[in-house]
């Protein structure tokens, strides 16, 4: 994209690393609060910038993997919250930027989940 010529790639990159937490979660700027969401606009952003080495990747998906649930294989806002759709479509958009696969037993659970989720209209419930 021409325009990313004019976007100053130190600046916007050292922005986002900043907003890295010591447990590889990104916090939002005005009220500290993190999950999936941020870790999924900091990465995207990165990738786009061609600037991934700037965070620590694998810290941040350790914190992704930990906001995974076990008992259905989907991703809630924070460890230990429950699965939403919202946060594993975003925990998944994390993790593919960091070039993570899941394993397939756990492809197999979110699938399962996501299944589960489908509504008679064809769309998703949270």
């Amino acid at each position: 994209c021409d325009a990313l010529d004019r976007v100053d790639k130190d600046a916007v990159s050292k922005y986002v690393a900043g907003r890295q937490q010591p447990d590889g979660s990104f916090a939002d700027e005005w009220s500290g609060e993190h999950d999936t969401r941020y870790a999924c606009c900091a990465l995207f952003c990165l990738k786009v910038l061609g600037r991934l080495e700037v965070v620590d990747v694998s810290k941040a998906v350790e914190y992704i993997l930990q906001c995974r649930n076990a008992s259905d294989g989907a991703f809630g806002q924070v460890p230990g919250a429950e699965s939403h759709a919202a946060f594993t479509y975003t925990a998944l958009g994390a993790l593919s930027v960091a070039e993570h696969q899941l394993t397939d037993n756990e492809r197999d659970d979110l699938a399962w989940w996501l299944c589960e989720r489908q509504c008679d209209s064809g769309g998703l419930n949270g």
